[in-house]
């Protein structure tokens, strides 16, 4: 007998064992205990089945955003190499008014570095002409402003617009061709 409440006890499958004679008020707590017990084993095999479905469910969550990300990354580079690529000059300005961006035909624009305007305020990468028609786009929120000018003695036509319109900060992008019929003013 003995060596089978041991057995019973070490497999788990007993709360408490109690010997003879017992307490009543003593067996009602522990019968209590036992109950409690039960309970919250029940609770916590729940518990751990809800913490595998969601689990799972952040799993595929995780997995359905990795493919976004990757979709819109794949969007991303592509859409900076038609950038890149364009057959006319992009520059972009930022909030600050210094030129963030110069595309490849932008770069050809400046054969010794390829790159002398970037990182540069537009006050002192072009002509005061071109820095004011940056502040005017950027005041009025709206796009496009055009504007034919001389610049390294190319004639040039220069197409202004914000960014984003909803933007209170507005960054500006430059878009220049070349342009024959052009004044002299210089950019």
């Amino acid at each position: 007998e003995v060596n089978t409440i041991t057995s019973a006890i070490n497999e788990g499958e007993v709360y408490r064992f109690v010997a003879k004679p017992w307490n009543d008020e003593e067996l009602k707590l522990m019968i209590e205990h036992s109950l409690e017990q039960h309970e919250l084993k029940k609770q916590n095999v729940l518990l751990l089945e809800t913490v595998k479905e969601q689990n799972e469910k952040l799993r595929l969550l995780n997995e359905d955003l990795e493919h976004l990300v990757q979709e819109r990354t794949r969007e991303l580079v592509m859409s900076q190499k038609i950038l890149e690529n364009l057959p006319v000059a992009v520059i972009g300005v930022d909030e600050e008014k210094t030129v963030a961006y110069v595309n490849r035909t932008a770069r050809a624009l400046w054969p010794a570095d390829g790159n002398s305007v970037l990182g540069k305020p537009v006050s002192r990468a072009f002509s005061e002409d071109v820095d004011g028609l940056v502040d005017e786009v950027r005041a009025a929120g709206q796009a496009p402003y055009l504007k034919d000018c001389c610049w390294k003695d190319r004639d040039l036509h220069i197409t202004c617009s914000v960014v984003d319109p909803n933007d209170a900060a507005r960054g500006v992008i430059l878009l220049l061709k070349g342009n024959k019929n052009a004044g002299r003013e210089t950019a």
